[in-house]
């Protein structure tokens, strides 16, 4: 089993190392789009009428890849007054729960999230600023998601086989 982890851990550093690098492009992408246009704006002109909506596109991507890093990582909100007072073996089996209880929560979210993109898609309706269907302002919520829980059942296969400290 140790080895099935150790080759998840391979790809999965892969996938990191992709969302990471999306992310950071998405982010700079963003920052140089919102001040060439509040620029451009400021002297008069509009570069790109469609600038800020694609703004809040780039971020929607942003948040909703961007929080599959923390995941991976073990990054997320935690109660540490509680999990730093329990012995080594029951933090280990909240981890697990926790962990499963996250994946179940994220695989729900991504197939609801799914289910409306694909309406969105389905609808034909487009979005007036970038002409682009508006499913795009959707896909970020079921891929995100599916990306978390693909990384808490990493964790929790992590911690019921020991890899994890």
């Amino acid at each position: 089993m140790k080895s099935v982890l150790a080759f998840s851990e391979l790809m999965l550093g892969y996938l990191d190392r992709a969302v990471a690098l999306f992310s950071g492009a998405v982010l700079l992408l963003t920052t140089v789009l919102l001040i060439v246009n509040a620029i451009a704006r400021s002297l008069g002109y509009v570069l790109f009428a469609g600038g800020p909506t694609l703004a809040g596109l780039l971020i929607l991507w942003l948040t909703f890849l961007g929080a599959y890093i923390p995941a991976r990582q073990g990054r997320h909100i935690t109660v540490d007054m509680i999990t730093s007072r329990l012995a080594p073996a029951v933090l280990r089996w909240l981890r697990i729960v926790v962990s499963l209880i996250a994946m179940v929560l994220c695989v729900y979210a991504a197939w609801l999230g799914w289910t409306f993109t694909a309406f969105r898609f389905a609808s034909g309706q487009i979005d007036q600023m970038l002409s682009i269907p508006a499913g795009w302002f959707y896909a970020p919520v079921p891929i995100g998601f599916a990306l978390c829980a693909i990384a808490w059942l990493h964790a929790a296969a992590d911690d019921l086989w020991g890899a994890r400290k």
